[in-house]
């Protein structure tokens, strides 16, 4: 939107105000054109029209524009790319499922992602590069990053505790490297679990626990702003 000054009065001053009709003073009252009518309202509109959406414009609710900026300053509580770590999914963020999105429905989100070199082959997102974007089709769609059911864990750089990994690259579960002493007489059972001697001394205890090496945890749901 930009300003629309009189049709009247300075025709070399852009920025020329409109002034009151006063005869007595022989002053000539502003020349109102139509664009300077058309062009807020309409900006006006679109606000309404696409911040509140909810049937929304309605000529007998004079609150609309308001209510419209309340709903934006809430829904923006993130800026472009900020992570949002908690029970919801806020208005503005998506959350990080690996969903396949069209560029053109999110082109800011794309953008910025693609300015901060956070975009990966699709091959390589596949091959698990979860954490970055996945370049999609190369053309038209790209990936979310997947972050369900794992954990989080910060990019070791040069410090040498987790060396040799890139940004948003997957970790399996590991034990770190180590040992058990067993003092073995024959056939017994230890912790619960049965334990079998073999004719070289060595003891081999039967399979417990789950599917994963875990920590106690809840889970919470991680998202992006996208606009």
């Amino acid at each position: 939107m930009h300003y629309v000054p009189p049709l009247n009065g300075d025709a070399t001053d852009p920025d020329r105000p409109y002034v009151d009709a006063n005869p007595a003073a022989g002053i000539e009252g502003s020349v109102i054109p139509a664009g300077a009518l058309e062009a807020p309202q309409r900006e006006i509109l679109a606000v309404i029209t696409r911040f509140l959406g909810d049937g929304a414009p309605d000529a007998d609710r004079l609150t609309q524009l308001a209510e419209a900026i309340d709903a934006r300053i809430d829904a923006r509580t993130l800026e472009l790319g900020r992570l949002h770590l908690g029970l919801i999914v806020p208005d503005n963020c998506l959350e990080l499922d690996g969903a396949l999105l069209l560029r053109s429905d999110y082109p800011e989100l794309w953008s910025w992602a693609e300015t901060h070199g956070l975009i990966v082959p699709q091959a390589d997102w596949s091959a698990g590069r979860w954490g970055l974007f996945g370049a999609g089709n190369g053309a038209t769609d790209f990936r979310l990053p997947d972050f369900r059911g794992e954990f989080i864990r910060l990019l070791d750089g040069v410090r040498g505790v987790d060396a040799g990994r890139l940004l948003g690259q997957w970790q399996a579960d590991d034990f770190k490297s180590h040992y058990h002493v067993m003092g073995l007489q024959g056939l017994g059972s230890a912790g619960g679990s049965t334990v079998v001697v073999s004719g070289s001394g060595s003891a081999v205890t039967t399979s417990a626990g789950g599917a994963e090496t875990r920590p106690r945890n809840l889970p919470l749901r991680l998202s992006i702003a996208y606009a």
